[in-house]
């Protein structure tokens, strides 16, 4: 069976002479990135076979919370607590989560790639030995029914990166892939929270949905990404992973001016704000 060893050496090798792009926002996409024997692996032992997922956000729950992107239709399920099936597909994704997740092995591969990121968000406190104790991580699959799109947003102000892997099974859904999109306003900006409207923004580039490919972006105002409306059924749903970090519930430091600021918002009501001279809601993810 594959080791959580092997599967490090040939991630590390992926990462060899790679560089972060920094516009519109900080990314990098690697394909083939998993070994061709691990991909099989996880196309074989799809989750959603076994498990039907949870909803992000339930259609009660959405109507309840006046939710605007189609959470219903998103999928996951907890590699942490959630993987069903056979011994055999248990241990493979027990095996692929430690190899990503143990001793933040994965999170300090990223932070190799990309220091200047971290040093200039942390400061000295990435030289505190705690400091990879003290950050958060999920790490499940997902899958979008059709229906599904989410707008242009940079994410909450406490995610620090977020990985999306694609588990394709065949080429031909491309532009269904991570988009990577400006504003057209070039003057905007958004701390997080919000999701905003597709026709205000123009789409820079696509980490494709294809097999095996994998992109990594990182928190900052102008990380504006989203996703374009799933219109069809689609081989497996759009099948794919999301590993991301995060700082704290009320985030890693003691913030002096808005000590809200970093707070964990997903548990509280939906406000309403403005923004793109409209009034919009708070929405999650």
């Amino acid at each position: 069976m594959t080791s959580a060893a092997s599967i490090r050496d040939h991630i590390a090798s992926r990462f060899d002479g790679r560089t972060v792009e920094p516009f519109p926002s900080p990314h990098l996409v690697i394909n083939n990135f998993f070994p061709d024997d691990v991909y099989r692996q996880i196309l074989a032992n799809n989750p959603f076979a076994e498990n039907r997922g949870t909803e992000w956000i339930s259609a009660a729950e959405m109507k309840k919370r006046r939710q605007s992107t189609p959470y219903d239709r998103r999928k996951q399920v907890d590699l942490k607590h959630e993987i069903a099936g056979s011994p055999e597909a248990r241990g493979f994704w027990k095996t692929l989560q430690d190899a990503m997740l143990g001793d933040d092995w994965f999170a300090k591969l990223i932070y190799k790639t990309y220091p200047a990121y971290f040093e200039l968000r942390f400061g000295e406190a990435i030289l505190d030995p705690a400091f990879w104790s003290e950050l958060r991580s999920t790490m499940f699959v997902q899958r979008h029914e059709p229906g599904y799109h989410i707008g242009p947003h940079t994410d909450t102000p406490h995610r620090v990166f977020t990985c999306i892997f694609a588990f394709a099974d065949q080429p031909g859904y491309e532009e269904l892939g991570t988009q990577f999109v400006r504003p057209k306003d070039r003057l905007a900006r958004c701390w997080g929270d919000l999701h905003h409207e597709h026709k205000d923004f123009e789409v820079a580039t696509v980490a494709k949905y294809v097999p095996n490919n994998f992109v990594v972006f990182f928190k900052t105002r102008q990380s504006f990404h989203s996703v374009k409306h799933i219109e069809r059924e689609i081989p497996n749903q759009r099948y794919g992973m999301q590993l991301a970090y995060y700082e704290p519930h009320n985030g890693m430091f003691h913030e002096l001016s808005r000590p809200e600021l970093m707070a964990d918002r997903t548990q509280k009501p939906l406000l309403k704000l403005s923004a793109f001279g409209r009034t919009l809601q708070i929405n999650r993810g």
